[in-house]
């Protein structure tokens, strides 16, 4: 236990001087610029807009789905239980 805290200790110490790596060997590239540069280009925010645009429609329809009309039919509580069923009487309930 002693020996792995101090593993991770001095590989904490030493992390920032480790010379870092390049994930990408093609970021400084002319081509890398070029595709950066039709990313963001002038017309970059109607692009974004374009594809979020959906979002507030899908999101619209679930909550439709979720708070929407039901098919039963809600009614008030007189504070004693009703009869749902009309073909049990309420004197034959026990019995059942």
């Amino acid at each position: 236990m002693q020996s792995s805290i101090r593993l991770i200790f001095s590989l904490m110490v030493l992390l920032p001087w480790a010379q870092l790596a390049q994930a990408c060997p093609f970021c400084n590239s002319v081509t890398a610029a070029r595709v950066r540069e039709g990313i963001f280009s002038a017309d970059f925010y109607y692009h974004l807009a374009a594809a979020i645009a959906p979002f507030p429609i899908f999101i619209g329809i679930v909550i439709l789905f979720y708070f929407g009309p039901s098919d039963r039919r809600l009614t008030r509580s007189s504070g004693s239980p009703s009869n749902t069923n009309p073909s049990i009487s309420p004197t034959r309930k026990g019995q059942l």
